[in-house]
């Protein structure tokens, strides 16, 4: 009960101030993680937590290659808009696709 109402007292906070309809975010502390695992989820748990929709996407490499990414947060029940305003962002990023290292 305490997680919900401090989910509940955020979300609140949240909507309360003056931001826009999708926020632009960092995805991940570095570039994308090794196969081995899926990642630290300290950017994504947040907006997990509230219950709003993400996505990533790729704005460009790291030194050793691997994707670095960013994400939008968007308002709940926001998914199409959201994911329209990040293929417009993931297409200005002029992101370079090609095979990733995994050795």
């Amino acid at each position: 009960r305490q997680a919900i109402d401090l989910r509940d007292r955020l979300f609140f906070e949240l909507t309360q101030r003056d931001i826009p309809a999708a926020l632009l975010v960092p995805a991940a502390i570095g570039p994308a993680p090794t196969p081995e695992t899926t990642g630290d989820a300290v950017f994504n748990a947040p907006w997990s937590f509230l219950g709003l929709p993400t996505v990533s996407f790729p704005i460009g490499r790291a030194p050793d290659g691997l994707p670095l990414a960013v994400q939008l947060v968007g308002e709940k029940f926001t998914e199409a808009e959201l994911l329209q305003a990040a293929a417009a962002h993931a297409e200005r990023a002029e992101y370079e696709r090609r095979p990733l290292p995994l050795n």
